[in-house]
């Protein structure tokens, strides 16, 4: 059964990653805003590589990364979930030169147009990816054809969206909660909901970095203009300290099973720094 159409549609943008030590990421994290307009924007892409329908393309690859960017969460898969060789896939072509100039294996291609046979590979990774997607309807799309093309999980990582309501009442937000190519906020409600309707129903959510009040610099005062950065107190202006009585991350992960693995446990504590959320597999 091919990877249907697949309906992901990555939007390319100006965002980049930032480095922290190797091992203290989930992967990279989002610090950059998009330019305005340009997450909107695709990119000509070549039609034989935009529209590959032969399995051959996956034959060495045993993942598969979506928005690949600078390939760091390809380099994170192969040193901490076991993977061996993973194929990324962008539509910026920029990065994909730069990715391919690294050493990296990286298709250009509009992931929407892209059929690879089901069980293609053993897992996907998604990161900073899903909340660039035009709608909701794309996530969904796209997360079951992950859950097509691979035997073992995905993984997806991304903003931590659930606390913007929270934030709200009480004049602050997160910097990245009002980017201009954050088109879709993905909470863990709608995650697990969206999951358990696609019959995905073994995963667990984690959060990860904890704010525990406003004095984090991930947290702006809501009166900041949008495609912002960390606070500054010499751009934005002063926001209250307030101590939060509920969770909040900086992130959220999302590790989904495809079947019993025997590594379950390392794979889901690969990420450092996090909390469970809710899950029905083992965590820690």
């Amino acid at each position: 059964m091919p990877w249907y159409g697949c309906g992901v549609w990555y939007a390319s943008t100006a965002t980049e990653l930032i480095t922290e030590p190797p091992r203290s990421l989930g992967t990279d994290i989002e610090m950059t805003p998009p330019s305005a307009g340009q997450h909107a924007v695709a990119h000509a892409v070549p039609e034989e590589v935009s529209s590959p329908s032969n399995s051959e393309r996956l034959a060495d690859f045993d993942f598969l990364d979506l928005g690949a960017s600078k390939g760091m969460m390809i380099d994170f898969a192969k040193r901490e979930l076991g993977g061996t060789r993973g194929m990324g896939i962008d539509i910026n072509a920029a990065k994909v030169e730069v990715m391919q100039q690294r050493g990296y294996d990286c298709l250009l291609a509009d992931a929407t147009r892209m059929e690879f046979p089901s069980d293609s590979v053993r897992f996907v990774t998604m990161c900073h990816f899903l909340e660039h997607l035009p709608n909701y309807a794309a996530i969904e799309r796209s997360i079951q054809c992950a859950a097509s093309v691979a035997t073992d999980f995905i993984y997806i990582q991304g903003p931590y969206f659930d606390a913007d309501r929270y934030l709200h009442d009480r004049a602050l937000k997160y910097f990245w909660s009002d980017w201009s190519g954050h088109t879709c906020h993905l909470t863990t409600d709608f995650l697990g909901a969206l999951l358990d309707g696609n019959g995905l129903s073994d995963y667990v959510m984690l959060g990860r970095k904890p704010v525990e009040d406003s004095s984090h610099p991930s947290i702006l005062p809501l009166d900041a203009p949008i495609d912002q950065h960390e606070y500054d107190p010499d751009i934005h202006s002063p926001k209250s300290l307030v101590a939060f009585d509920a969770s909040l991350y900086m992130e959220i992960i999302c590790v989904v099973a495809l079947r019993p693995l025997e590594n379950w446990n390392e794979i889901v504590t690969a990420p450092t720094d996090c909390h469970l959320i809710r899950g029905t597999l083992p965590y820690g």
